[in-house]
């Protein structure tokens, strides 16, 4: 498995691309998504930056992100789609590509659809409501914080970096809002649909040696890994068919 950490609504420039072979893609994300993605491209094609404006029409944590990239000169975004995860889906389908999507569907998953509601109590509990009103000034905080004890990897442009402190922050508060005990039974839930995804892959390549691509936002890495160092279930997952040798673009 390879964890390849990507910055929201952010294109990477190619340096700082995975270069490796890989067989199979999963993308923390439901079956429905792409769908989404070609809405919000034709969207783009026929009205450049309507999706951006509509994300910040809504105000709140995702507008100040949104805003404070567009501050940005040096980097490409905020873009919608998600440039990275959507490239990646496009290049598996076009090289014939096993594709999982991590996340259940609501509709057909009771045991999902009952977590998901308790994050809507959790987040519009009153008292969770009454410390966002003092999020702006913990934002910046957090960003600032993150911005000393973060590095640079080699081939980041400084912009890049900052852009990364500023989703950082962006993830912290979004999961500060939600409490660890839902953020620690969604990420166990999704490690336990990407064990079997790599289960998956395995079977349908014919060997053991596979390389499953996941994208993930950079932030959540520490999480994701340690739920998937404690799973010890597998989930059965399908995956869209089929694989081949390309390399990525």
């Amino acid at each position: 498995m390879y964890l390849h950490g990507v910055l929201p609504c952010i294109v990477y420039p190619r340096e700082i691309r995975p270069r490796i072979k890989w067989d199979g893609l999963a993308l923390l994300a439901t079956e429905d998504e792409p769908e989404l993605w070609e809405v919000e491209a034709a969207s783009e094609i026929e009205s450049p930056g309507i999706n951006v404006a509509e994300a910040m029409l809504g105000g709140g944590l995702d507008a100040r992100y949104l805003d404070s990239l567009m501050l940005l000169e040096d980097i490409t975004g905020p873009n919608f789609p998600d440039p990275e995860p959507r490239r990646l889906l496009l290049f598996a389908e076009k090289n014939h590509k096993h594709v999982f999507f991590t996340e259940p569907c609501a509709e057909d998953d009771e045991d999902w659809l009952d977590m998901l509601e308790r994050q809507a109590t959790k987040i519009t509990n009153p008292m969770v409501l009454l410390k966002a009103i003092f999020q702006k000034g913990r934002y910046r905080r957090i960003h600032l914080e993150l911005s000393k004890i973060s590095k640079p990897v080699s081939g980041m442009e400084p912009e890049l970096f900052i852009a990364g402190s500023l989703a950082g922050a962006w993830w912290i508060e979004q999961e500060l809002r939600l409490g660890p005990e839902l953020s620690s039974e969604r990420d166990a839930r999704l490690a336990a649909r990407i064990r079997g995804a790599v289960a998956e892959l395995r079977e349908k390549c014919g060997r053991n040696d596979v390389v499953l691509l996941l994208p993930h936002h950079l932030a959540r890495r520490n999480e994701l890994l340690a739920a998937l160092e404690s799973c010890t279930t597998p989930e059965h997952i399908s995956c869209v068919e089929t694989a081949s040798d390309g390399e990525e673009e």
